[in-house]
């Protein structure tokens, strides 16, 4: 199955290539994932809970960087299994600056898979893969845009107070 997308991250093409090449900040938006364990510089393993119908597993899966062009393109391959199932993919990154604090991400995934994941990905797959990428970009670009916002101070915040409200007196 081939899979494709482009974003605008509000972010330096520098700050957006540093996000997301590394495994335990872009891991944070990885819908299921439960476990995260860099290997070296170009390989991690995942451990990702994945649901579609009927089915669930948690696949193990092992990632490695095959190309990595700072901070313009990165390629990547990756291999998972879970019971009585298999995928394998890879994937291409490439940024792009629009400005000096916007840019453009496209990237494209080819993915097979094997076993009984097999026979319910054909029909289902499009409608959950869809589904998954706009909660994992919603995600990093909340990560990758937090840093703007102010912090918030603790001394602003106000105490909740749960209905425990003083009623105004009326005259």
């Amino acid at each position: 199955m081939h899979f494709e997308g482009k974003q605008t991250l509000e972010l330096p093409q520098a700050e957006a290539w540093q996000f997301l090449t590394d495994p335990n900040r872009v891991g944070q938006c990885v819908p299921g994932l439960q476990t995260i364990a860099v290997v070296d510089a170009t390989h991690f393993n995942a451990e990702v809970g994945f649901g579609i119908g009927s089915f669930s597993a948690a696949f193990t899966i092992n990632v490695e960087w095959l190309e990595l062009e700072p901070p313009n393109r990165a390629r990547m391959k990756m291999h998972g299994s879970a019971s009585n199932s298999v995928v394998d993919g890879e994937s291409v990154m490439k940024l792009s600056a629009v400005d000096q604090n916007t840019t453009n991400l496209e990237w494209t995934a080819d993915v097979n898979i094997g076993g009984t994941l097999a026979s319910v990905a054909n029909r289902l797959m499009g409608g959950v893969t869809q589904k998954m990428t706009g909660k994992f970009f919603d995600c990093v670009k909340e990560k990758m845009e937090e840093k703007e916002r102010p912090p918030k101070s603790a001394d602003k915040k106000k105490p909740r107070r749960f209905g425990l409200s003083k009623k105004k007196k009326s005259s």
